[in-house]
């Protein structure tokens, strides 16, 4: 089994009453409902998921020379994806997430985010506000 999420960035210039006007209801590319969209799987045998706010999360890895890291990111909501032995965490900066829909019986998960501030996105599952990205791995 696994467990698809869909990730969507929310366009703020996106009107709903030009769409209907213009284009039966959908939007178009001059007026985008979504500036990215994100869709993957995670792999697991999950028997639920819960869901923690406002706490912290550990970015950890390696720079280019092999130097570890570690830097906690504070005020994030995470999805925690339940297995027998272990969890997987899909994490977000709180000040991003606009909604979200969890549908457990069919395991998808969407977030939808907002556009107030530029998203990064360090490795899959990990959607952090600029400016709660760590200064030292900015490029």
């Amino acid at each position: 089994m696994s467990y698809r999420v869909h990730v969507y960035l929310k366009s703020s210039s996106y009107s709903e009453e030009y769409a209907q006007e213009k284009h039966q209801g959908n939007d178009s590319a001059e007026n985008a409902r979504f500036e990215w969209e994100d869709e993957f799987r995670v792999n697991g045998e999950f028997t639920h998921i819960t869901i923690v706010q406002d706490s912290s999360y550990f970015l950890q890895g390696e720079m280019n020379n092999g130097t570890p890291f570690s830097y906690e990111i504070q005020h994030t909501n995470q999805f925690v994806l339940h297995e027998k032995d272990k969890q997987t965490l899909l994490v977000f900066s709180a000040s991003c997430i606009d909604s979200f829909e969890n549908d457990e019986k069919y395991q998808v998960l969407k977030v939808y985010l907002n556009d107030i501030e530029a998203i990064e996105n360090p490795i899959p599952g990990v959607y952090l506000t600029y400016t709660d990205f760590p200064t030292e791995l900015k490029s």
